[in-house]
């Protein structure tokens, strides 16, 4: 019940005005998330050949929290002896493109809608402690960012989140 109010404050905060935007690095909020996960220890997060550290004007907490959700999610329902997660980013067209991958057991495409709607999740059996509020979380703040989310297959075996927003 803790959890679950917790997680109903952060997502009546998410994409809230009255925090100040910033100057942040893509690279600096992933290396926080990567190592608040740390008890997690057979995670192996991975950045693409290719990441680009794209500095942004946003607002730096829910960018942090964005990142944690998925990334904890990735490492917290996968199925696989070694874990893995990899994260690209790019400037593309006016917009930063960040993708999170992971070799879990992904996503039905039947729930890849259901799964950012408050309350919802795949799973159910609740033995993570889930609120289903976490990926609600990223979506409003994704929104508030000006950009869209959503969920592909990934040569990982598992799934894609991939989020845009204006940089």
């Amino acid at each position: 019940m803790e959890q679950l109010i917790y997680d109903i404050l952060d997502y009546s905060r998410a994409g809230n005005d009255e925090v100040e935007e910033e100057e942040i690095s893509l690279r600096e909020i992933v290396d926080e998330v990567c190592f608040e996960n740390e008890s997690f220890p057979d995670k192996n997060i991975v950045f693409d050949k290719n990441f680009e550290d794209v500095k942004i004007n946003n607002k730096r907490v829910f960018l942090y929290q964005a990142l944690s959700n998925i990334i904890s999610n990735a490492i917290k329902y996968n199925d696989k002896e070694e874990t893995k997660v990899k994260i690209s980013v790019e400037k593309k067209d006016g917009l930063v493109h960040v993708s999170i991958a992971d070799n879990g057991p992904g996503i039905p495409e039947k729930y890849r809608v259901k799964v950012f709607q408050v309350f919802q999740t795949i799973h159910t059996k609740r033995k993570d402690n889930s609120t289903g509020i976490g990926l609600s979380i990223v979506q409003k703040i994704v929104a508030a960012m000006g950009g869209d989310v959503s969920i592909k297959d990934t040569d990982l075996g598992g799934a894609c989140f991939v989020f845009t927003m204006k940089y």
